[in-house]
């Protein structure tokens, strides 16, 4: 079989095989440290979950709050 050939049936039989199922590298942390869902098994980001976008939205007003407290103290 010619290279074209071989490459051409590598190409085939690679659109064939099952796509790999992801599994999920991000372990969800609520604010109080408390794990939310399973901890995987690899490697994984740790992602603080604030809720909602309106309980998100009031953490990001506190933060920014202190942040400016902050600023004007010095």
């Amino acid at each position: 079989m010619t290279r074209t050939g071989l490459f051409r049936l590598a190409k085939l039989e690679a659109q064939r095989r099952p796509t790999q199922t992801q599994r999920s590298r991000v372990a969800r942390f609520s604010t109080d440290g408390v794990l939310l869902g399973d901890l995987p098994r690899s490697p994984f980001m740790a992602v603080t979950d604030h809720g909602t976008d309106e309980e998100w939205e009031q953490c990001l007003a506190a933060q920014q709050r202190a942040l400016i407290s902050l600023d004007r103290a010095q």
